[in-house]
């Protein structure tokens, strides 16, 4: 109760697209809560520090960023851990993932199609880049995620939760006592997926 605590945003962001699937605008809502008391620091979080970087790694001709503040019934905010930038970036990706199910189109390719590539980059946020390599960044998660192997672990996970499932249906009918096991096994399963 003596220490200022993470943001608490509540948002509504919209992305728009065009008919090839550029991003052609962004736009977000948020209220922020600011805490029953301002500390020095928390009315840049939401705003200068959170809304400048809603561009991400993406070219985006036209962002709109309205930031509501308010008090609340708890501790102040203040810079902790990226200080705005976390929730930009939550936003952002998941408004992406989110347009990439909606269009039927594979999210890593929506993302590559709409990286920034040319440099220095002037965003509508106010923040210009001199430099970046998304496409390399995205190899290396591609890599080290071993995309190509994840399907294949995930199909082999489902064959053993189905098998557990069975086992565990076994043992609510009271036929086999040895199916505890599989039980506890489709858990771990299902956490790990």
């Amino acid at each position: 109760m003596s220490d200022a605590h993470g943001r608490d945003h509540v948002t509504k962001i919209e992305l728009a697209l065009d008919k090839d699937n550029n991003f052609t605008a962004l736009r977000t809502d948020t209220y922020a809560n600011m805490g029953a008391y301002l500390s020095t620091f928390a009315p840049s979080v939401p705003t200068w520090l959170h809304g400048t970087l809603m561009a991400g790694n993406y070219k985006t001709p036209l962002i709109y960023v309205n930031v509501k503040a308010v008090f609340t019934n708890t501790v102040p905010v203040d810079a902790y851990r990226g200080a705005g930038r976390p929730e930009a970036t939550f936003q952002l990706e998941r408004v992406i993932d989110k347009a990439a199910r909606e269009l039927g189109v594979d999210p890593i390719a929506l993302r590559r199609q709409n990286f920034i590539t040319e440099f220095p980059y002037a965003t509508p946020v106010a923040v210009e880049y001199d430099t970046g390599d998304y496409n390399a960044t995205m190899d290396k998660l591609e890599e080290m995620a071993d995309f190509a192997g994840f399907r294949t672990r995930a199909a082999k996970l489902r064959g053993q939760r189905q098998a557990a499932r069975a086992g565990c249906e076994l043992l609510h009918r009271g036929l086999r006592h040895r199916a505890v096991e599989p039980c506890w096994a489709a858990g771990r399963a299902r956490r790990s997926v």
